[in-house]
């Protein structure tokens, strides 16, 4: 994909999100275009729309399972802690 379509797209999604306050609908639109905070990473999106995509995940993406989709491959640690939990979870009757 192309970087500068990459950076523009993603500084319109933070934009909006900056002016609307509309973390879902970003977030949402993320996922529909397939891309991930990993993938506007790899292509050098600026770190200040980064923070704000990557605010619009924590407060509008769901489930953390598809937060860590979102977020890409980059983020699997956060994923640890809740897979033992979850474990733990269905063991018990």
């Amino acid at each position: 994909m192309n970087r500068d379509f990459m950076a523009g797209f993603a500084l319109a999604l933070a934009d909006i999100n900056r002016l609307h306050d509309c973390p879902t609908y970003v977030a949402d639109t993320m996922v529909g275009a397939g891309f991930t905070i990993a993938d506007f990473k790899r292509a050098g999106v600026e770190a200040y729309d980064l923070e704000e995509l990557e605010k619009c995940v924590r407060e509008g993406g769901g489930s953390i399972d598809r937060q860590a989709r979102i977020m890409g491959p980059s983020h699997g640690k956060s994923r640890g802690p809740r897979t033992k939990v979850a474990r733990a979870t269905r063991a018990t009757p």
